[in-house]
């Protein structure tokens, strides 16, 4: 069975249950648990002519994503300590988040990725896209898609 399950979070409520359920998975299989948040960076070339986003509020963006990506990590930590399930986790800023995805997994020996079946909404999967299909179509290791 899987001895190492990575398990990427965005704090949505989705992905809340990929991380529940990738939880149990790690406590029946007495596996390891990476969890992964990956801030994206905005592509300031995404938005219409003309319009230019200051650097100042770029940082102040990435410093808050930050902030909030620490407080799921945090959160995700506790649980699986709950749980009795050894856990690690891992914090990254990234243009392609699907990229970090799937080279955490190799470089951290992940047997799957437990994943959610579309993360935040609106906006940010406008500009993102989506990051599962992304990893589903460039990885080649086993996903676990949680709807």
């Amino acid at each position: 069975m899987f001895k190492h399950i990575l398990v990427p979070t965005d704090g949505s409520r989705l992905s809340h249950k990929a991380m529940s359920a990738a939880m149990k998975l790690a406590k029946l299989a007495d596996s390891r648990l990476t969890v992964l948040h990956v801030v994206a960076r905005i592509n300031p070339l995404l938005f219409t002519d003309g319009y230019v986003i200051e650097p100042e509020l770029l940082k102040d963006y990435e410093a808050a994503e930050h902030e909030k990506g620490e407080k799921y990590l945090k959160k995700a930590a506790a649980a699986a300590v709950r749980m009795g399930v050894r856990c690690t986790t891992r914090l990254v800023t990234s243009d392609t988040p699907h990229k970090v995805i799937i080279s955490t997994a190799r470089s951290r020996d992940c047997d799957v990725i437990v994943m959610a079946s579309h993360g935040r909404g609106n906006l940010s999967a406008l500009l993102m896209g989506s990051e599962t299909t992304q990893v589903l179509a460039h990885c080649k290791r086993p996903v676990l898609v949680v709807r």
